[in-house]
C-alpha cells in the first residue's frame, strides 16, 4: 500500500519525509483535529518507499540490520542492536533540574557541538509558535529555557530540512522514532547524508496539540490565551515521576498543577494519540545512534531530579559518555532492565497492535507481528488497549467541540461516562471511584 492509504486512513504523522524527497508533489499543513499531515499531489515510488508507515517502505528489522548489524554484536527483539545499556544523569543538578529527565540527552548534544562532531543539532523547541523543529549551533542555544525539554507536541521537520538538505553543515537530528525512521529511509535514498548522529527520544505515543491545550485550560489558560507550556516540572519532595504541569498565557502569568490532578494526564489513558502510534511497534528507537528516557522504576524515580536509561549503539558515543566521567554519572545496566522501564510501553504497544488488529476495519500499517506475540493479552487486556484507542479518538472529538462552545465543562462531562468504563475495566467498581476525582478542585500555584 501507498503513501496515500497512510494519509486516507489517519495514518500521517506529518514528519516531512516526502516533502524533503519530493516538494513539488507534497504540500504538508497543520489540521484541524491537531498534527501535521501531508497531501500528496502527484504519487510516486520514491514518496511511498521513505514514508515511515508505508508498506512500502523498509522496516526496522531490515533498516536496523543495515545500519549495526556489521559493527554491533548485541541484539534482543525488544530493542535490536545495541552497545551498550546505561542508567544515569548529569552530576550538574542545575542542569538536571532544567531538563526533562536525567540531562543527558541536553549533555550530549552539548559535547558533539563541542568537539567539532557535529555543527548544528536540529531539536524540537519554542520558536515564534509553541513548538516547532529549529536549529542550534552552539552550547548558549542549546542551554536557553526555550530550548531544553520533552515537548509533548506535534512538530514537522520539512522546513528546517528543507533548508539544510544542500548545507554543508553536519547534523545532528533528535526526533522521536518514527521520525528517525523517516531520516533513514531518506538517507537510503541519498538524502539528509550530512545527518551525522541520530538521537531518539523513546516515546510512549505522539500528542496531539489538544494535549497541551486540555491541561492548560484546566489550569486556567485558554487555548487562545496559551503561550507556552512547559509539561514536566521538577519539585523537591516528589518522586520523579509525580512532576508538575505549567502553562503560561500571554500577559506572562504562570499556572501551575500536579500533572497527575489533570484530567487526560495519564499517559495510559492515551488521550488526544495520534492513531499512527497505535500500529507502531518501535519502542527502543532502533534506528538511532542513541536513544534516551526516563528510568522508570522505583530505584530511580525516589530521585525527583530524574535519570534517563540509554541505548547506546555508536561507538563514538559510548566513548563520549565514558570518557566524562565527572559529568555524567552511568550505571551500566542489563536489557532486562531497560524492558523494566518501559514494561508498560511494550504492552499497550505491541501487545496492544495484536488486540487492535482483531478488531480493525480497512487498512493498517503493516508491522512486525512476530515481534509482538511475546506481549500477547489475556481477554481483559486486549479489551483495555482497544479502549485506549476509543478514547484517544473521542477525546480528540469533544475537545474540539469544547473549544468551539468554549467550555471546557462539556469536555469532562462527555469523557466522564467513557473513564467510568475505562476504570470499570482496569479495576472493577473500585477503580470507577478514580473517575470522580476529575471533579475535585485542582490546587493550583500561580505565579
Amino acid at each position: 500500500m501507498t503513501i496515500k492509504q497512510v494519509i486516507e486512513n489517519g495514518f500521517c504523522v506529518g514528519c516531512g519525509a516526502c516533502k524533503i524527497a519530493n516538494s513539488d508533489s507534497v504540500n504538508i499543513k497543520f489540521v484541524e483535529s491537531g498534527y501535521y499531515e501531508a497531501t500528496v499531489v502527484n504519487e510516486e515510488k520514491l514518496v511511498n518507499e521513505i514514508c515511515p508507515f508505508s508498506s512500502d517502505s523498509d522496516s526496522e528489522t531490515k533498516l536496523g540490520k543495515e545500519l549495526y548489524g556489521g559493527s554491533v554484536n548485541n541484539f534482543d527483539t525488544r530493542v535490536g542492536f545495541y552497545r551498550n545499556i546505561y542508567a544515569g544523569n548529569v552530576t550538574d543538578n542545575t542542569q538536571r533540574l532544567n531538563s526533562s529527565s536525567g540531562g543527558i540527552t541536553s549533555w550530549l548534544t552539548e559535547k558533539l557541538l563541542e568537539s567539532n562532531e557535529v555543527d548544528a543539532i536540529v531539536h524540537v523547541g519554542v520558536d515564534g509558535e509553541l513548538f516547532k523543529y529549529k536549529v542550534s549551533r552552539s552550547v548558549a542555544e542549546l542551554r536557553m529555557k526555550s530550548n531544553k525539554k520533552s515537548r509533548y507536541y506535534p512538530v514537522s521537520y520539512q522546513d528546517v530540512m528543507t533548508q539544510l538538505k544542500e548545507s554543508d553543515e553536519i547534523i545532528a537530528f533528535v526526533g522521536i522514532p518514527c521520525f528517525i525512521k523517516s531520516i533513514r529511509l531518506l538517507q537510503k535514498e541519498g538524502f539528509l547524508n550530512n545527518i551525522k548522529f541520530c538521537i531518539s527520544l523513546l516515546c510512549g505515543h505522539m500528542k496531539l496539540s489538544g494535549f497541551a491545550e486540555s491541561l492548560a485550560w484546566q489550569v486556567g489558560v485558554k487555548p487562545n490565551d496559551l503561550q507556552t507550556v512547559d509539561f514536566r516540572v521538577k519539585k523537591e519532595n516528589n518522586l520523579a515521576s509525580s512532576y508538575f504541569f505549567e502553562a503560561q498565557n500571554f500577559d506572562g502569568n504562570k499556572f501551575t498543577a500536579k500533572n497527575g490532578d489533570l484530567l487526560g494526564s495519564n499517559w495510559g489513558m492515551g488521550f488526544f494519540k495520534h492513531k499512527a502510534c497505535d500500529f507502531c511497534d518501535d519502542i527502543g528507537g532502533e534506528l538511532a545512534d542513541v536513544a534516551l528516557g526516563d528510568a522508570w522504576l522505583p530505584k530511580y524515580t525516589k530521585d525527583y531530579l530524574g535519570t534517563n536509561i540509554l541505548i547506546v549503539r555508536s561507538k563514538l558515543i559510548d566513548q563520549i559518555l565514558n570518557k566524562f566521567t565527572k559529568e555524567v554519572s552511568l550505571e551500566k545496566v542489563d536489557v532486562n532492565t531497560f524492558f523494566e522501564t518501559q514494561a508498560g510501553n511494550y504492552r499497550n504497544r505491541r501487545g496492544g497492535i495484536l488486540a487492535r488488529l482483531e478488531k480493525t476495519q480497512g487498512w493498517v500499517p503493516e508491522k512486525r507481528i512476530k515481534l509482538c506475540e511475546e506481549f500477547q493479552g489475556n481477554v481483559k487486556q486486549n479489551s483495555i488497549y482497544r479502549y485506549r484507542s476509543k478514547l484517544s479518538s473521542l477525546s480528540v472529538r469533544y475537545f474540539g467541540k469544547a473549544k468551539k462552545i468554549d467550555s471546557l465543562l462539556f469536555f469532562k462531562l462527555a469523557m466522564f461516562p467513557r473513564l467510568v468504563k475505562y476504570h470499570y475495566l482496569l479495576s472493577g467498581f473500585k477503580g470507577v471511584l478514580r473517575t470522580f476525582k476529575i471533579f475535585f478542585p485542582i490546587k493550583l500555584d500561580t505565579k
